[in-house]
């Protein structure tokens, strides 16, 4: 086995080395926009079938929920005085068309920014994966991946700084640079400029507290069962699958458990968790269906609410 980890390590070096990229396995911070986020007071949230659902805000405080945008949202970031994210619009069974949104979080100023996905936001530009739009029955759908991106917050000044048909996800690594994956599912990271690209090993993340993910698990990616914040402390339900501990210096706590459910990612909001758990239920002619159920806790585990809940997601959400 061994061998064979030194073998693959050796091949990923010289693929690096014909492009021309240079290879760490040193990783920073990594943050990934995601199905929840803080702003302010509010917890902002989406949860929906195929890829996205409509955009709320809860307020803890009052306990009471409002609607901000009812679209497939998904990918969220806050920063200044919007939340950025992506909408996904469906044509058909398969065809999509995704966009670059942002909004006030009381759902007014609601803009349309670009045609792509990932949106990252470092300083004052949005960087994200820009698509082509292709013509279907008289509306357009997403065509092509042209490279990643990078406008002004309110959309303007778009520019390209990395060219590349293969890009699959956009990520913040640190506080001034970029991470992505291509096809290959190999992780690169590279500066705002689009310079530098370098190879990394995402494992290191999870092996070395001073390297963590932020709020996010990578979507499964290596991450499917570890959160870790910016305090070294991170959650996991791998133990079990319907129960949540807590890691802080190698002491490990019992946060809490979800009867009869499924734990799927876990997401840290400074004071709060958010947990996307499934479960099954059962319809009167004993067919199972999948549901999937968005939570709200503190980190101890108490004071846990429902935020949504989604239906028959056997096509993923």
């Amino acid at each position: 086995m061994k061998k064979l980890r030194n073998h693959l390590l050796l091949c990923c070096l010289f693929f690096c080395m014909t492009l021309g990229i240079s290879m760490s396995v040193s990783a920073a911070k990594v943050y990934v926009p995601d199905r929840a986020v803080k702003f302010g007071n509010l917890i902002c949230y989406c949860l929906g079938v195929d890829g996205g659902g409509p955009l709320y805000s809860y307020d803890p405080a009052s306990r009471s929920t409002q609607l901000i945008l009812d679209e497939r949202c998904h990918q969220l970031t806050a920063s200044g005085s919007y939340l950025y994210f992506r909408v996904d619009s469906y044509h058909g069974s398969d065809a999509s068309s995704r966009y670059i949104y942002r909004i006030k979080p009381d759902g007014t100023k609601a803009k349309r920014l670009a045609s792509g996905t990932d949106p990252v936001v470092i300083g004052k530009y949005i960087y994200y994966i820009a698509l082509t739009k292709t013509p279907l029955y008289g509306t357009y759908v997403d065509g092509e991946i042209l490279g990643v991106y990078r406008m002004k917050l309110n959309g303007t000044g778009k520019k390209l700084i990395y060219a590349s048909t293969e890009l699959k996800h956009l990520y913040r690594y640190g506080n001034k640079k970029l991470a992505f994956t291509e096809n290959n599912e190999v992780y690169f990271s590279m500066t705002t400029a689009g310079r530098k690209v370098t190879y990394f090993d995402p494992s290191s993340v999870s092996a070395n507290t001073n390297n963590m993910v932020e709020g996010h698990d990578l979507e499964g990616r290596g991450f499917s069962k570890i959160c870790y914040n910016a305090k070294g402390i991170y959650y996991t339900f791998d133990k079990h699958d319907d129960t949540l501990f807590r890691y802080s210096k190698g002491v490990e706590k019992r946060i809490t458990a979800f009867d009869g459910m499924v734990i799927r990612k876990v997401i840290d909001l400074d004071q709060y968790l958010v947990v996307i758990a499934e479960y099954l239920w059962q319809t009167p002619d004993h067919t199972s269906v999948p549901f999937a159920r968005m939570y709200l806790m503190k980190r101890n585990g108490r004071k846990r609410v429902t935020l949504t809940e989604v239906a028959d997601i056997s096509g993923g959400w």
